[in-house]
C-alpha cells in the first residue's frame, strides 16, 4: 500500500512550540546583532591578477633604471673576487 507523500514534521510537541535549530538560531542572532550586511557571503573581491592599474603606476617612468652591475639587481663582482672561492668546488 503506497503512502504517497506523508508530511511527518512535529510543529507541536505536548503542547510545546516546536522550531528548528537554524530558524531559532537565526532570529536569536538577528535580534542579538542586527540583520547582517551579506546573507549568502560577501562579494567576489575586485580581480588583482591583471597588470597594475593606472592610478597605481608611478609618476616618475625613470625610477626603475638602475644598471646592471648595480648592487640592487645583484650585480656587481659577486662571490668570484673572493680568495677561497673556488668555481667547481661543491657544497655539501
Amino acid at each position: 500500500m503506497d503512502k504517497g507523500n506523508v508530511d511527518k514534521h512535529r510543529r507541536s510537541m505536548s503542547g510545546l512550540k516546536v522550531e528548528e535549530t537554524e530558524k531559532w538560531g537565526t532570529r536569536t542572532a538577528y535580534e542579538r546583532f542586527g540583520k547582517p550586511q551579506y546573507l549568502q557571503g560577501a562579494p567576489m573581491p575586485k580581480n588583482q591578477s591583471l597588470p597594475q592599474a593606472p592610478e597605481d603606476k608611478p609618476l616618475d617612468k625613470s625610477f626603475n633604471q638602475v644598471p646592471e652591475n648595480s648592487w640592487l639587481r645583484g650585480g656587481g663582482a659577486g662571490g668570484e673576487g673572493n680568495p677561497n672561492f673556488h668555481p667547481t668546488k661543491k657544497r655539501r
